[in-house]
């Protein structure tokens, strides 16, 4: 039998101000093998393997940041050697501190999954068509890995949902955390599975016509993240930090993008290493792992709507290229939400809108039902408003995130000590979320909410905390009424384009008995019609009268089986206390 041909497998590093890299590894008995640096402030060397995995690490002496006597700090470079991981490492062994390489038939792979499903993404939905489900895998599963997930795709499935945004899923090297700072960002998070278990995860939402959003944390990195231990100063604002107005909304090093310009539509390649490394992140993301979207995290703290915009550009390029030009969603979370930071004029597609506040104060305080701030809530789209986005696929609308606490709890108020399990609490929070799921936008509901999980995140520890998804609420009291709810309203929402649509109109604003009925319509069809009429009082009324309805005939109760016959403008009821009632036009 011939020997096994060994290929040349070329190493890189980016590090202009290091002035002496050699590569170690397995291949080499862990001797350094010096590397060449070249004009582009590139390390690069070419190593002679076989098919095989190998570990390695680059072997340096790194540039540190210092704090003077005078309060100055400056660069410098250490007199001792360190191994540090490759940044570009798509496999790491954290106890060891190397990064393991694969090479099959002569080239570096990440692994050998072959998809199954790709064909579907023809039949994938419209951004405006989403419910978005946000999805922590560490805690949505007993066991918190990818495998497990799959197991559960079908729940979602039934509950209608067409689109999951994932928590990060690069390795930070932490047993259980959010994943917000990251060390190693090519590499997936081994406390989940392997790069095959992730894309075996995206290939089973595929084909179940869901899509899937990741988390780009592109704001910070982690101190023991490798750019910053070989040489900060390429990478991130080190002298001081970006925003120092604001302390608290520093996590970790923070990426420095301040080179790069935008002309119109013509975009300098003169780009900071930082854009550089951040766009190698985002193809290695859409390519290898055939995803719909990009969450921008601490879009805020970015604080580039030029570097975003090129992201966005970036993205979509490679989406037109190599995936047919499918539907891609870019998202920013930028606290408070405002529409510049959304298109046409911003540089991405949308924005997360947390509703939850102006609607508890709705729902809690008689004193602060207003009329214009709920129109707001509602239909936030066009000129003449506080915030006015083109259209309601610019903005994702949701009562709570992984960032705030669990639904039940944001609706009782964080200075309540009501029991979770009050009767009129459960009334308000499915008023909140017929309100949630027939407003303008597109909707978000957090993993467990739909079930009413109302543990507590925690406020030191919330990042780590342990908060399993309890998969037994499906099964008790009020919470499988609260998924029916929502089963019952996403339905609606994928059944009716009136739902989808931007047309919602208050026709019926009763302010000192907090009332309120707005009517949702689709310009293409004009029988498909959606009223809500939602009691935000605590009070039950006999006999309401809703004036102005617009069209007589025969309307169904969504959450019901029940009909009405209306056959003038007006409509007489009996609402219950925090009562949402939502009618679908059938007929004349």
């Amino acid at each position: 039998m011939a020997p096994p041909l060994a290929s040349q497998i070329e190493f890189t590093l980016f590090a202009p101000n290091i002035n002496s890299v050699s590569l170690i590894g397995s291949f080499s008995a862990w001797q350094g093998i010096p590397m060449r640096k070249f004009n582009d402030g590139q390390w690069r060397l070419n190593v002679s393997l076989e098919d095989g995995e190998y570990e390695y690490a680059f072997r340096l002496q790194p540039i540190v940041i210092e704090k003077r006597k005078n309060g100055k700090k400056e660069p410098v470079q250490l007199n001792k050697f360190q191994d540090v991981i490759d940044p570009y490492a798509m496999k790491v062994n954290l106890s060891k501190n190397v990064g393991v390489v694969t090479i099959k038939n002569g080239m570096k792979i990440i692994d050998e999954y072959e998809w199954k499903y790709d064909n579907e993404a023809v039949n994938f939905p419209q951004n405006k068509d989403l419910v978005i489900y946000e999805l922590y895998i560490g805690d949505f599963t007993e066991k918190g890995t990818f495998q497990a997930a799959i197991d559960k795709l079908d729940y979602l499935v039934i509950l209608g949902i067409n689109c999951i945004s994932l928590l990060p899923i690069a390795e930070d090297g932490e047993e259980h955390s959010w994943g917000y700072a990251i060390r190693h960002f090519f590499c997936i998070r081994s406390a989940y599975g392997t790069s095959e278990d992730l894309k075996h995860f995206v290939d089973e939402c595929h084909h179940r016509r869901i899509r899937v959003i990741f988390d780009a944390i592109c704001n910070h990195a982690q101190g023991e993240c490798p750019l910053y231990q070989i040489d900060p100063t390429p990478y991130f604002y080190w002298n001081q930090i970006h925003h120092p107005e604001h302390p608290e909304e520093h996590w970790g090093p923070e990426f420095n993008y301040e080179k790069i310009e935008a002309e119109e539509d013509k975009w300098t390649r003169d780009v900071k290493p930082a854009v550089q490394f951040m766009s190698d992140l985002l193809r290695y993301y859409i390519e290898e792992f055939h995803i719909d979207g990009l969450r921008f995290d601490a879009a805020k703290q970015i604080d580039n709507y030029d570097v975003l915009r090129y992201f966005d550009r970036f993205a979509k390029e490679i989406i037109k290229t190599k995936f047919n030009s499918k539907p891609f969603y870019t998202i920013a979370e930028l606290i408070p939400a405002t529409d510049s930071v959304t298109k046409p004029h911003g540089p991405l597609d949308s924005v997360w809108r947390n509703i939850s506040h102006q609607l508890v104060k709705q729902l809690k305080n008689k004193d602060d039902f207003n009329l214009k701030s709920l129109e707001t809530l509602l239909r936030p789209i066009g000129v003449g408003r506080d915030e006015q986005y083109e259209t309601g696929e610019r903005f994702i609308i949701y009562l709570s995130s992984h960032d705030n606490d669990r639904m039940l709890r944001v609706v009782r108020g964080e200075e309540s000590n009501d029991n979770l399990l009050d009767e009129t609490l459960w009334r308000q929070v499915k008023l909140a979320i017929t309100l949630l799921f027939t407003a303008t936008g597109v909707p978000m509901v957090y993993m467990g909410d739909e079930i009413g999980m109302a543990n507590e995140i925690g406020k030191e520890d919330k990042t780590t905390r342990v908060n399993k998804l309890d998969w037994s609420l499906i099964t008790r009291q009020p919470n499988c009424s609260l998924l029916e709810l929502i089963q019952s309203l996403i339905r609606l929402r994928h059944h009716s384009a009136a739902i989808r649509s931007d047309n919602l109109n208050v026709f019926h604003a009763d302010v000192e008995r907090q009332v309120l009925a707005y009517e949702r319509w689709s310009s293409e069809n004009e029988d498909d019609r959606v009223v809500v009429i939602a009691n935000f009082s605590k009070n039950e009324y006999k006999g309401y009268k809703v004036i102005n309805w617009h069209m007589v005939g025969r309307w169904e109760q969504v959450l019901g089986t029940s009909y009405i016959q209306v056959a003038t403008t007006h409509l007489i009821l009996n609402l219950s206390a925090h009562e949402g009632i939502v009618f679908m036009y059938k007929s004349k």
